[in-house]
């Protein structure tokens, strides 16, 4: 143990050579060998408790960010951690990059290890440590590192410097020009763009060296660490993405609490039991241009890790949503109001709830209409008042909200919660079923 205690410590004061405030020397750590750093050293790493993968992915979106400070990053991986497509994925992106502070200790490292870094356009040592200019170095150490015999000991929580953009406005109304009739997926790259021009710490897709950076696991997880490190990141992920089969890095993200932001189509959103997994993420899903342009601005005046979901449409027949009303983030928006029922539902059913209500008031049956623009957590505040009132019949949707909101409003006395299949909501069927 003092052998290796000696060589991280001479390794890291090599590193930090030229080295000067802002810039910092950095250090993170493949779960698999932590427990055998000197508790030192330890301490000092970041993003504990992740794999190899992960770590080397965060530990490039901070040898992005500290390329501006001047700064360096070292990272220790067990060879074993980098077989993984998020391994792989982490070592293109950072060869993308470019990034000449990354140095990447490789321990246990093959000769096929050796041709694969070296394959991504890497520079690869196995001898003396060096630096390159223009790349990122991976030193090779074919000795396996000791046996972890205890656990690492968990970091203090590192501080963040938070983000204010400074074309957004007091109050949380957007500042950029609206038009409620465009589709906010049509609208949303205008709106960044009048955004970026005016606050140089948003980083969106377009910014380079990002722009054209596809959307992996391993980008997701260097982004977010560039989000905690004074840039407000806000990225728009294409049509169709499939957030099912990222949900592991998400959760990972959201319970270190790091500020990505993600916008995704509505239609992308995973079912109720997926986004119940995303412990610390925000998930909202507006009902409109109007609705989304509000949340935006609130979102990105926030140090939170938020979904933002994409209305299909610009707008259906509902209760405009007031230019001057800004988002609260939990809370839902009421598209109609009704004194016999309130039908509830997400983006999946804001159509047939919306065509519902309008065939029975048409009847004479006067319902509300109540839509969860945030999803994750529900407005359950909202959700009980209404309860309260009259009975919440809730449109069955691909997003689970019949239970969520059944355990919503749960320790309300007396509260009504009914379901009815969307093909049977006729005026007539729904006056039955609410008879008293």
């Amino acid at each position: 143990m003092r052998a290796e205690a000696d060589y991280l410590t001479e390794l890291l004061r090599w590193l930090g050579d030229g080295v000067a405030f802002p810039g910092r020397v950095r250090l993170f750590a493949d779960q698999r060998v932590a427990g055998a750093l000197p508790p030192r050293l330890a301490l000092q790493r970041e993003w504990p408790q992740a794999d190899g993968a992960s770590a080397l992915a965060a530990a490039t979106g901070a040898a992005w960010v500290e390329q501006a400070r001047g700064g360096r990053v070292l990272i220790v991986l067990d060879g074993i951690g980098l077989q993984s497509g998020v391994g792989w994925d982490a070592v293109a992106l950072a060869a993308r990059l470019g990034l000449p502070g990354l140095f990447v200790l490789v321990v246990g490292a093959s000769a096929t290890l050796a041709r694969q870094f070296a394959a991504w356009d890497w520079n690869v040592t196995q001898g003396p440590w060096q630096r390159h200019e223009h790349k990122p170095t991976a030193h090779l150490l074919p000795e396996p590192w000791p046996t972890p015999g205890r656990p690492a000991p968990l970091p203090m929580a590192r501080e963040w410097q938070p983000v204010r953009l400074a074309a957004l406005q007091t109050g949380g109304l957007p500042p950029w020009p609206v038009d409620a009739d465009e589709p906010a997926t049509a609208a949303l790259p205008a709106w960044l763009s009048w955004l970026a021009v005016r606050s140089p710490a948003l980083l969106t897709a377009d910014t380079p060296p990002w722009s054209g950076i596809s959307p992996t696991a391993a980008a997701l997880a260097a982004l977010a660490q560039v989000a905690s490190e004074g840039h407000r990141v806000c990225w728009r992920l294409p049509a169709g993405f499939p957030l099912l089969a990222h949900l592991a890095t998400l959760a990972d993200i959201g319970q270190r609490a790091l500020p990505l932001q993600l916008v995704v189509d509505a239609s992308d959103l995973p079912g109720a039991a997926a986004l119940a997994t995303l412990t610390g993420w925000w998930v909202i899903a507006p009902a409109d241009t109007a609705e989304t342009a509000a949340a935006l601005a609130a979102s990105l005046d926030q140090e939170l890790p938020t979904l933002l979901a994409l209305p299909a449409d610009a707008a259906a027949p509902m209760e405009p949503w007031p230019a001057e009303r800004a988002w609260t983030h939990g809370c839902g928006r009421w598209l109609a109001r009704g004194e016999r029922s309130t039908l509830v539902c997400g983006p999946a059913g804001r159509e047939i709830a919306l065509a519902a209500q309008r065939s029975a008031t048409a009847a004479g049956l006067r319902l509300g209409v109540f839509h969860c623009s945030s999803l994750a957590p529900l407005p359950v505040h909202q959700l009980c008042e209404a309860a309260a009132l009259a009975p919440l019949l809730v449109v069955p949707d691909d997003h689970g909200l019949v239970a969520q909101v059944r355990n919503a409003v749960a320790s309300e006395a007396g509260a009504r919660v009914l379901v009815m299949s969307p093909d049977a909501m006729t005026a007539a069927a729904l006056g039955m079923l609410l008879e008293p």
